[in-house]
């Protein structure tokens, strides 16, 4: 889902099959949100985002954006997935 101008929630898809579903800030994982792996184990948890002054060479000054990840749950199993719905809801 794009609001104005930024995606603010959805998939993001690696090269490997490997994705995160969940919400975005500034086109970034924020909030709640799962990491889906090509073997279909799952892990849900929250990314908090924190923002710093950065300093270039030249003495322009940036805001950038750090991600912290904290796990919510175990690895959800893609055997255990089959018994519970609720491995796919976060």
């Amino acid at each position: 889902m794009w609001v104005g101008g930024n995606f603010s929630k959805g998939r993001w898809v690696l090269p490997n099959g490997t994705f995160y579903e969940g919400e975005f800030n500034k086109n970034q994982p924020s909030g709640k949100g799962k990491w889906v792996f090509p073997n279909e184990n799952v892990v849900e948890g929250d990314y908090a985002q924190t923002e710093e002054e950065k300093e270039s060479a030249d003495g322009d000054k940036k805001m950038e954006v750090k991600l912290a990840w904290k796990t919510a749950s175990g690895i959800v199993s893609a055997g255990e997935k089959v018994n519970s719905c609720e491995a796919l809801n976060y």
